[in-house]
């Protein structure tokens, strides 16, 4: 794996923007919601509530067939900390990938987010998206993948949950 793609596993670290701290926002949980005909997808008022007015929706390297949803805060560290892992062609191309997947989005007032048609492609959405809260972002995926993706992974997980079990 390259610098560039572990960008999504690096926007953790602590950041500060014009010497004040930010926060992190924590999601968990996840909900099912149908995807309506002209793409949209309900975000759940628990997670609108930490998201903000307004926030980020995109694909960037790294986000593994699903679409990532973040404050606006949590983009500004995740493309600081890529602009800090990449250098010359390779923090340019970088730049340009993950900004053109980009999109700020307001919820109507039903809740209701637009996904754009190439981020449904990247996530395989068809007819429902899951959302999942996971640490410092919402990701949607196809409910299938997702199950697909936890399956596939199980073992490792359990695993890893024995080492940190209090």
């Amino acid at each position: 794996m390259d610098e560039c793609t572990q960008v999504v596993d690096k926007n953790t670290e602590i950041f500060s923007k014009g010497g004040e701290r930010m926060e992190k926002t924590e999601f968990g949980g996840f909900f099912v919601h149908t995807l309506d005909q002209k793409n949209r997808v309900f975000i759940p008022a628990e997670f609108r509530s930490k998201l903000g007015a307004e926030f980020v929706v995109c694909t960037p390297p790294g986000s593994a067939d699903c679409i990532i949803i973040y404050t606006v805060e949590e983009w500004d560290r995740y493309f600081e900390n890529l602009r800090s892992l990449c250098t010359g062609a390779d923090r340019a191309f970088a730049e340009r990938i993950a900004s053109s997947s980009k999109r700020c989005v307001v919820p109507d007032k039903q809740g209701r987010i637009t996904l754009s048609a190439d981020h449904c492609a990247k996530a395989h959405l068809e007819k429902e998206a899951l959302i999942a809260g996971v640490g410092n972002r919402v990701e949607i995926w196809n409910p299938a993948l997702w199950e697909e993706k936890c399956a596939e992974n199980m073992a490792k997980i359990e695993e890893l949950a024995k080492l940190v079990q209090l």
